[in-house]
């Protein structure tokens, strides 16, 4: 199992971000978007190489 980070524009791609999460689960993956992010005190960069860092790439 990969863990997949979706990285796009979120309102005009909605849809086409729903169908990846949905075909990335089927295939067994893990799908990490910011919609799974909650808003706390940290800057979206760190955040996000925080995450990528728990994934012991």
């Amino acid at each position: 199992m990969a863990r997949i980070f979706v990285s796009s524009t979120f309102k005009d791609l909605e849809k086409c971000r729903k169908r990846v999460s949905l075909v990335l689960r089927q295939m067994g993956h893990e799908d990490v978007a910011m919609e799974y992010f909650v808003a706390e005190d940290k800057r979206p960069l760190d955040k996000c190489l925080e995450a990528t860092a728990s994934t012991g790439l």
